[in-house]
């Protein structure tokens, strides 16, 4: 093991152009704001933040609608 930090479901997916790219730990505080500005910041440029609902059908943001909802994780 190259690391002593256990292994955790991710906490998002980033998209590029409404296709996931890869996983993403979000910051333990804020993390509805980090999202929210991620997304305002890089829609544009076809990238955009949506929370893992922990299935394995993550579904993209929508296109062209402005950020994604936000999903909180209540069980945690």
């Amino acid at each position: 093991m190259s690391s002593n930090r256990a292994a955790t479901p991710c906490d998002a997916v980033i998209y590029r152009d409404e296709k996931p790219v890869g996983p993403l730990r979000l910051p333990r505080l804020k993390k509805g704001s980090f999202i929210e500005e991620f997304n305002r910041l890089y829609r544009k440029s076809g990238m955009a933040i949506e929370t893992n609902r922990n299935d394995a059908t993550a579904e993209p943001p929508p296109a062209s609608t402005g950020p994604p909802s936000i999903r909180q994780d209540t069980a945690r």
